[in-house]
């Protein structure tokens, strides 16, 4: 299987979308505007390019999107995600314990 950062690194526009024509829908289910990504570079299957490539791929979609790169205090940057009030977080990170993200999701009222 191939790691996360290697799928998102072979990820093309949304079909039905060109350099210069309307963005896509992220998903037909739900009307998103925005979304937050939260990014663990240093899980070993991410990699440190993983922040970049996820604004790129996230630039084809019709909302508004913040990639947030965890260093330092992953409670206070989880809890300023739930704080903007996104329409979806996203969380791009390895395949190990999941470390930090019980208790800082038990931090959030949502």
């Amino acid at each position: 299987m191939r790691g996360v950062a290697a799928l998102m690194s072979d990820t093309i526009a949304p079909e039905g979308t060109t350099a210069a024509g309307p963005k896509a829908s992220l998903t037909p289910h739900t009307p998103l505007r925005r979304a937050v990504m939260l990014v663990n570079p240093l899980s070993g299957s991410v990699g440190p390019r993983a922040a970049g490539e996820a604004e790129a791929i996230l630039a084809d979609y019709d909302l508004e999107a913040r990639v947030v790169v965890l260093e330092g205090d992953f409670d206070a940057a989880i809890a300023e995600a739930f704080a903007e009030e996104p329409d979806v977080i996203f969380v791009l990170a390895g395949t190990g314990p999941p470390g930090p993200w019980p208790r800082a999701l038990s931090l959030t009222d949502r």
